[in-house]
């Protein structure tokens, strides 16, 4: 037998058959645990991504996977393999006789696989949220456990963003008010100096000229700061979590620590001038500090020494490594 056309009904029905089978109602999906009731992974590194074969005598399917070339796309990998096992595409073909269009055939089932086993319509519209923001966005790519291209690309196969549109946000998100930022009407922020680690301000309003400085503390091996931001003491202990003089915590913790009913709680210490938690999108402790001090991109961008800026002539490429989530 020969594919002749993608099964688009066909994939969508056995993803989420395989969902219901395994009991499986809200992201993210597993893979691992499916594949482990199938079959087992092996890691190569002489292989482009993943492969996928049929043991014979030990009756058992292998998926083989290169993990130095995945980065986020190893659970897509994952599980666009097991899509070849779960659509018998290993069974009812002849794989290894199919022509170059037969094969990009069932490619295309396996990743409508994924797409529908990993993001189905019903949950991302269960937790998508309106209007769409960058945190929002980074929320939901950690919901699902994919990458940035796969989320983007799922609401826009959706009709819920266009990829233009997200481009947009991404634009607006680093390059909003680069050179100048209006408080106020009465408000003009101009960064006057700046080295390493701290930015000194110079704002101007209707009751005249002020300066300002803001410092993100440096960290040690474990990411703890390294002076208090809130009184500047150094003296710790080393178990120390907070500070002995003021009682002020010493770690830039994600403010995500308690689970609700859309993401699972994070947690994680983040890098001193992470206002957002690079590991989930949450606004951290100095992301709070920040806001609490009404504190301008410009001021924070010069206090972490980034100033991170994209041509409005060329489209953004979204790099995972990148984004601050």
């Amino acid at each position: 037998m020969k594919p002749r056309k993608c099964r688009l009904n066909y994939v969508k029905a056995k993803a989420l058959m395989h969902l219901n089978e395994n009991n499986i109602k809200h992201p993210p999906v597993n893979v691992m645990d499916l594949i482990k009731k199938v079959g087992k992974v092996k890691q190569r590194t002489d292989i482009e991504e993943g492969a996928t074969f049929y043991h014979e005598k030990r009756k058992k399917y292998y998926i083989v996977i290169n993990p130095t070339t995945m980065k986020e796309r190893k659970n897509w990998t994952l599980c666009h393999e097991l899509g070849h096992i779960v659509l018998g595409h290993l069974t009812d073909y002849d794989v290894d006789n199919l022509t170059d269009e037969e094969h990009k055939i069932l490619e295309r089932e396996a990743d409508v696989f994924v797409r529908e086993l990993l993001m189905p319509k019903s949950w991302i519209e269960k937790y998508y949220e309106h209007p769409l923001t960058i945190p929002k966005l980074g929320r939901l790519k950690n919901i699902f456990d994919v990458s940035w291209t796969a989320i983007i690309n799922r609401l826009h196969e959706l009709n819920l963003h266009t990829k233009e549109e997200i481009n947009n946000l991404f634009k607006n998100w680093y390059n909003k008010d680069a050179e100048k930022t209006l408080i106020n009407e009465e408000t003009f922020i101009d960064i006057v100096d700046n080295d390493k680690d701290t930015a000194i301000i110079r704002f101007e309003t209707k009751e005249g000229v002020h300066m300002s400085q803001f410092k993100f503390p440096e960290m040690d091996e474990n990411k703890r700061f390294l002076s208090c931001p809130n009184c500047n003491n150094t003296n710790f202990s080393s178990y120390a979590r907070y500070c002995k003089i003021c009682g002020y915590y010493l770690f830039n913790d994600c403010k995500n620590v308690e689970e609700n009913n859309y993401w699972q709680p994070c947690g994680e210490s983040n890098v001193p001038d992470a206002l957002y938690c690079e590991y989930c999108g949450t606004q951290t402790m100095m992301g709070e500090l920040v806001e609490s001090m009404n504190l301008t991109r410009e001021e924070v961008a010069a206090a972490s020494n980034e100033r991170i800026a994209f041509s409005d002539n060329k489209p953004i490429n979204i790099s995972d490594d990148d984004l601050p989530f």
